[in-house]
């Protein structure tokens, strides 16, 4: 589907949003609980209102009416995450909820004060990790603070790792609009050759860091080095073919293909 159907957000909104939730099962796996549809579906609609936000809030940048699908639909999901985070409040961590509402929207919303842009994703550098954190926080510390249980730290720093890794394509594929709009990521201010030698850096520590821990740590592990080599070949297609929209929606989908991999090693 084109990046320009009318209809691509929301359908691509639905599709991070599951993404998120099978995200968060591989968390419950590696934590040993049992499998929590509830709390998983949870975390995917926290997800899926972030993305409709996003949708929502550029429409409103334009001046624009926002199309009254979205709008139903966030009100909708709104509510039932709102309903179920009412069931479990006496184990939910409102510290770390407030850190993840607040490097969301500050990286979502963009608000003009005289003459100036404020929003966090203009601080320099700063919006590839927030994104990633967004991600690592909702979708592996919720579920471990909500359910108390301790992640080993080796499995931290492996997810940690590998949601930067999958957001590196969509740098590559914002470049040319984060130039315009003064967003100082990597490729927008050293250019994409030089964040293809980055991308190459950066695997090839994980690689040697991931070969480290795996002597004395998990199997699991070996799902999240598998399937960022395929980010990173992802990474080398998209430069090949950036008008590729399947392309991005499949550096997505890495974490859906971790998950499997793991469950492979591990069973």
């Amino acid at each position: 589907m084109n990046k320009s159907h009318p209809y691509y957000p929301l359908i691509y909104a639905l599709y991070v949003s599951i993404l998120s939730g099978f995200a968060t099962a591989e968390t419950l796996h590696v934590l040993r609980q049992a499998p929590d549809v509830f709390l998983c579906s949870w975390i995917a609609g926290l997800t899926l209102c972030a993305y409709l936000w996003i949708h929502i809030s550029a429409r409103l940048r334009e001046k624009a009416v926002p199309e009254p699908i979205y709008l139903i639909l966030i009100v909708v999901v709104l509510y039932f995450v709102l309903r179920f985070a009412w069931l479990i409040r006496a184990y939910l961590p409102y510290h770390l909820l407030l850190i993840i509402a607040f490097i969301t929207l500050g990286y979502i919303t963009v608000l003009r004060y005289k003459g100036q842009t404020l929003s966090l994703r203009r601080i320099p550098f700063l919006k590839l990790p927030m994104i990633a954190f967004s991600f690592f926080a909702a979708d592996i510390l919720l579920p471990s603070e909500i359910l108390n249980v301790s992640l080993p730290w080796y499995y931290l720093v492996a997810k940690g790792l590998f949601f930067i890794g999958i957001c590196f394509p969509f740098d590559l594929r914002d470049i040319n609009e984060d130039q315009s709009s003064n967003v100082r990521t990597i490729p927008a201010h050293f250019g994409a050759k030089f964040f293809s030698l980055f991308s190459i850096g950066f695997v090839a520590i994980l690689v040697i860091t991931f070969f480290g821990i795996r002597k004395t740590h998990s199997l699991a592990l070996e799902g999240s080095l598998i399937s960022l080599i395929l980010v990173f070949l992802n990474n080398y297609l998209y430069r090949r073919f950036p008008s590729s929209t399947y392309l991005l929606l499949l550096a997505d989908g890495q974490i859906l293909i971790s998950y499997l991999i793991m469950l492979v090693l591990i069973n």
